[in-house]
């Protein structure tokens, strides 16, 4: 990542908004100062991916959160 340059995390729920994650994405690297960071695009590693994402949210200057309809997990038995 450029020195001088913006790091933006984009998240959302992974499995219905993939699309709107890539249009978000494409929309700030073409304006030339935000770098910007996708944990699906991280390479595989064996620490756990709540772990990975909460390290990558740490080190940005901003976060990008798409909200839809879905929003995350939601347990079946309906316990805290």
């Amino acid at each position: 990542m450029d020195k001088g340059r913006y790091r933006v995390f984009i998240s959302s729920t992974i499995e219905d908004l993939t699309d709107a994650r890539e249009s978000v994405e494409k929309i700030l690297e073409a304006l030339e100062i935000f770098d910007t960071v996708r944990v699906e695009k991280l390479p595989a590693i064996s620490e756990p991916s709540h772990r990975v994402c909460l390290d990558e949210v740490r080190k940005a200057d901003a976060v990008v959160l798409i909200v839809g309809g879905k929003y995350g997990f939601v347990p079946s038995d309906h316990k805290p």
